[in-house]
């Protein structure tokens, strides 16, 4: 599996990822894994001609698409107010202190 990253200047394989629903009642995160790949370029998936990076994912402890998110947006936001939760883009990099915090809060659940 491969995933447009914004931040792709910034992230490595090996790197470790969350991945985060939007736009509806069972918005949260929904996913987290590891990059296996460096980022690379590839066609735009919109169709807009735009440049865009891909890297290989791995996914792991994948919440079901009928089911409520462990980690649901507002407790996002209390945990990690830094971010902007509700905005969904192809990624964007955690602080150090920010991405402890988000493990802490998964490894709870």
């Amino acid at each position: 599996m491969n995933w447009s990253v914004y931040e792709w200047e910034e992230t490595h394989k090996g790197d470790h990822y969350y991945m985060l629903r939007t736009g509806d009642d069972k918005a949260g995160i929904v996913f987290r894994g590891v990059f296996t790949s460096d980022p690379y370029p590839g066609e735009d998936w919109a169709g807009n001609g735009k440049q865009r990076y891909y890297m290989g994912m791995d996914c792991y402890d994948c919440v079901p698409g009928d089911e409520q998110s462990p980690i649901g947006i507002e407790e996002l936001e209390k945990a990690v107010p830094d971010i902007d939760w509700r905005r969904g883009h192809s990624g964007q990099l955690l602080s150090e202190e920010d991405a402890d915090k988000l493990d802490e809060l998964w490894n709870c659940k």
